[in-house]
């Protein structure tokens, strides 16, 4: 399994300053900038406490997530205010370069490593060869996480900083040169007033409302009218048709109440914090997560809750449960029989029958049953095929992928023939009936979505 971490790296604030907005955090000084805090949360909550403490304290301060070595978050606040984020979530399809140039400036990095960083964060596979160059490069402890106190993972020693594991990177990942395009990209669909969110599975896209900053959200260093992220509920899921076009259907999320909230928890402390969902052939099953507000206003993952099912299979509400204790579904899938297959945060898995009950669980994928294993095979080879977080190969032999911005096609044997910089966020890849490849981009700043069709002269085999 891969490396699952969660800090906070804060600059120009003492460390018993730190120690005192957070009594209950382990806090340490293991670098000779950052003053390091780690709150028993990550990626959402753990970005609401950094933005509330960076506030309080008038600092600037580095959010960073990472689960299971392929999902990685890095948010840079200052007095308050989000400068800059950098996420890689091949799950969701949220996917976010950050500007290098306000990473380098907020974080006392000589400008000149910005277009090293920027190829960095856009062209690296590994998020923990990303986050272990981006340590040396800081000098902090970014692989700490809550809890390592008692599971004896501190760091022994201070963090030196060190640009050479960049520069080396950068040399050894040269910038590609420029090529004669051999395909043409075509405009064949815009979408308004949505943003890429995620494959949902079964050649289903999730496509959201961009959420805008309003006067509380300003009150914090922003600006009404940001566009801050995107949103939790609301918004149409597409399905590819034979041509490419995406035909979008209204997304009816359930609503979650105050009364509801209090039905789930008996009067709990427990809040919404985002949808999630399921599909396959055809089904829609949709949960919520919830977390647990705890002292000083931060937060921390409580339960997944199954809150409806469109075939009615499942008992909906369904908290779900592991030895008795509420637990999180980082990702659920579906199955024929009608259960459902848990990934949870604690890198386990748990088998769910279609009554909702837990069947067995299993300390990594590889230890699920032969049926449920082969279930998940399949339905880990239909994102495959939609090349959702992997390469697709069209009807000509020639493999497409991206990153950041480009979308690149290969042929022969990985000679690089195309390469396309499209308009906004490059978000995902999928075949056409006929084989050809069509590419989603999103575009905050104007609001919108846009579909692409790659056409090409016949391959020469």
């Amino acid at each position: 399994m891969g490396t699952s971490v969660s800090n906070l790296q804060i600059l120009g604030v003492p460390e018993e300053t730190v120690r005192a907005a957070l009594p209950k955090t382990l806090v340490g000084r293991w670098s000779e900038r950052f003053v390091t805090a780690c709150p028993d949360m990550a990626f959402r909550p753990l970005e609401r406490k950094g933005a509330f403490l960076s506030r309080k304290l008038g600092c600037t301060l580095l959010s960073v997530s990472m689960f299971d070595g392929d999902t990685v978050s890095l948010v840079l606040f200052r007095e308050g205010k989000r400068l800059t984020r950098h996420v890689v979530d091949l799950e969701t399809g949220e996917s976010a370069a950050g500007n290098p140039k306000v990473f380098c400036a907020g974080l006392g990095l000589p400008e000149e490593l910005a277009p090293k960083l920027k190829r960095l964060f856009a062209v690296c596979p590994s998020q923990e060869e990303k986050l272990s160059i981006l340590q040396a490069l800081l000098g902090a402890p970014l692989f700490i996480r809550y809890g390592a106190e008692e599971d004896g993972y501190l760091p022994q020693e201070p963090v030196k900083a060190d640009s050479g594991p960049l520069e080396e990177w950068a040399r050894e990942h040269p910038e590609a040169p420029k090529i004669k395009n051999q395909c043409r990209a075509e405009l064949i669909q815009e979408i308004p007033d949505l943003f890429f969110h995620g494959d949902i599975g079964g050649r289903v896209f999730l496509l959201r409302p961009l959420a805008i900053a309003g006067e509380e959200e300003a009150s914090w260093g922003g600006k009404a009218g940001e566009v801050i992220g995107v949103e939790t509920s609301g918004g149409k899921l597409a399905y590819p048709l034979p041509d490419g076009h995406l035909e979008l259907t209204q997304l009816e999320d359930p609503p979650i109440s105050q009364a509801l909230e209090d039905y789930l928890f008996d009067g709990k402390s427990v809040s919404f914090d985002h949808f999630s969902y399921a599909f396959l052939d055809g089904r829609l099953v949709i949960a919520a997560d919830f977390f647990e507000e705890c002292d000083y206003q931060s937060y921390s993952p409580y339960q997944t809750v199954l809150l409806h099912d469109t075939a009615g299979i499942l008992p909906c509400y369904l908290p779900l449960t592991l030895e008795g204790r509420p637990v999180i579904a980082r990702h659920f899938y579906l199955l024929p029989d009608g259960g459902f297959l848990v990934s949870t945060a604690g890198a386990a898995w748990a088998r769910y029958g279609p009554d909702g009950t837990l069947l067995y669980t299993a300390g990594s994928d590889a230890g699920l049953r032969d049926g449920d294993a082969a279930g998940l095979r399949a339905i880990q080879k239909l994102k495959q095929q939609i090349g959702y977080s992997t390469p697709v190969v069209d009807s000509q032999g020639r493999l497409w992928q991206y990153h950041e911005k480009y979308f690149e096609c290969y042929f022969p044997k990985q000679k690089l023939i195309s390469r396309h910089r499209l308009p906004g966020c490059a978000c995902a890849l999928y075949l056409n009936d006929i084989g050809q490849a069509c590419a989603i981009t999103s575009q905050d700043k104007k609001h919108l979505t846009r579909v692409y069709r790659f056409s090409c002269s016949k391959s020469k085999k």
